[in-house]
């Protein structure tokens, strides 16, 4: 399980993305493997900039979903592990 206590995370470079219909598509360009995101999984992709760290994208969407921290941080830990483990994003 990926922790997300003080760390940082970054987008890998193997994706390229454009925005369809509301949702991020993916395409990575080693595979042709393509993923799209939209509601809470496109709000962490578009915070995804490196420098914030995941407690500062946990407490962003906790301010913009009105929900406790607690509650945040059990629901987006698993995108996290599901991002790290498919190479969509590096712990930094």
């Amino acid at each position: 399980m990926t922790t997300l206590e003080n760390s940082t995370f970054r987008r890998t470079d193997q994706f390229v993305e454009t925005d369809l219909d509301g949702e991020i598509v993916l395409m990575n360009h080693q595979t042709g493997q393509f993923l799209s995101f939209s509601n809470t999984t496109r709000r962490i992709w578009e915070l995804l900039d490196g420098e914030s760290s995941a407690d500062e994208i946990v407490t962003t969407l906790c301010a913009e979903y009105k929900v406790e921290e607690d509650v945040c941080r059990a629901d987006v830990a698993p995108i996290f592990d599901t991002l790290v483990s498919s190479g969509i994003i590096e712990q930094t």
